[in-house]
């Protein structure tokens, strides 16, 4: 190592993108902003594990699995777009996309709680970076919560993209929030600083991008850092030690917790056909098919809708999708025959039976494909992350 240099074991990150609210508005934003920031982690050595429309317990265990991660010489990244919201105490609450109108404080992932627990692994550097407004929310009948104590560490830094008591903006004109885009953008940038600096960059780039709000006014919107950081020169674009054992154990548990089913290849009376599978999320699945190359030209594949999918799980077809799902496919598997997209696998419960249904163009003449994804290769594999 060079004298001075910061490195790290591993570099993990836990992104949680909430907008499909049950009982709250929707919010624009989410689920592009944690696509577009675990982009720019990637780019810069992090493994992202990015979730979508998390329900309490989702994100409770989320976070935990996360934090089995955060041995010592880690650097841990939490990154959280959504609803929040804060007590009478000032405590920071995140809103799970299930949370009732009455805003049960219970109900809520409380910050501060999550701090406390990140706090006592002993990683190298923790970040939490909460994109969230932070209003105040006096609750009728609930008293604030007591304060959580919390232990003495050096290298954790806290940022929240707005204020306290204000909010985060967003803009429907944009397809990521004002916070999440300059974020994004001062990652990529080949200016390494130091992560005070970095952040103190991101401060000044969010205050001089003014969005109008829903109330229609011009305004502007100022993060709040914390931190306690023993070294200055650390940052987010320190290098991995890869060869080190410590780094080898990180990653065996990293690769257990994100385990995708193994490729299938079916065959039918024209030709064979390649299944596989894509985790470009956490709790997204992508199935895709692809024909042999000597009977592309001859052959169409679609996938059919799986039947009796347990509420809270959506298939779409990619070209019906969401704008962001879309994005996504584009990434991940553009010349693929058909994707299937499957949202929310952690809450699948039974075995799926898969249908591709084969179309011969020239004779015009159909056949269907069916295989069993079992339970414990497609469903118990996620559910691990949440159970």
């Amino acid at each position: 190592l060079d004298q001075g240099e910061n490195v790290a074991m591993a570099k993990v990150a836990l992104l949680i993108g909430n907008r499909n609210y049950h009982n709250h508005p929707q919010l624009i934003h989410p689920e592009n902003d944690v696509i577009e920031v675990g982009r720019a982690l990637r780019n810069i050595g992090f493994e992202t594990s990015i979730h979508i429309n998390l329900s309490f317990w989702e994100m409770t265990s989320a976070i935990q699995q996360f934090m089995r991660l955060l041995d010592p010489g880690v650097y841990g990244l939490f990154y959280y777009a959504g609803h929040g919201f804060e007590d009478s105490a000032r405590s920071t609450y995140l809103v799970p996309v299930d949370a009732d109108t009455s805003n049960n404080c219970r109900k809520c992932i409380r910050l501060e709680a999550v701090h406390y627990e990140m706090q006592q692994k002993n990683a190298r550097l923790i970040t939490m970076v909460m994109d969230c407004c932070r209003t105040s929310l006096q609750v009728p009948n609930q008293r604030p919560r007591s304060q959580v104590p919390l232990v003495t560490f050096a290298n954790f830094i806290k940022h929240f993209s707005c204020s306290t008591r204000s909010r985060a903006l967003e803009s429907e004109s944009d397809s990521n929030s004002v916070y999440a885009k300059t974020f994004s953008r001062l990652l990529l940038s080949d200016d390494k600083k130091p992560l005070l600096d970095f952040f103190k960059d991101v401060d000044a780039g969010v205050v001089r991008t003014r969005a109008v709000d829903k109330k229609g006014t011009n305004t502007a919107q100022r993060p709040e850092m914390l931190h306690s950081l023993s070294s200055h020169r650390v940052t987010l674009h320190d290098r991995v030690l890869q060869q080190h054992k410590l780094h080898q154990r990180i990653m065996k548990k990293w690769t257990r917790l994100h385990h995708v089913p193994s490729k299938v290849e079916l065959s039918c009376q024209w030709a064979s056909i390649k299944i596989d599978f894509i985790r470009p999320l956490a709790n997204v699945l992508l199935i895709t098919s692809m024909v042999e190359q000597n009977a592309r030209d001859s052959l169409k594949t679609q996938f059919r809708r799986p039947n009796d999918l347990p509420r809270g799980v959506d298939v779409f077809d990619v070209n019906k999708s969401p704008v962001f799902l879309q994005r996504t496919v584009q990434m991940h598997c553009p010349n693929h025959d058909c994707v299937l997209a499957v949202v929310g696998v952690q809450r699948l419960r039974e075995d799926v039976t898969l249908r591709l249904s084969v179309h011969h163009r020239h004779s015009n003449t159909y056949q269907e494909l069916s295989w069993q994804l079992a339970h414990t290769t497609f469903g118990h594999t996620y559910l691990q992350l949440f159970s």
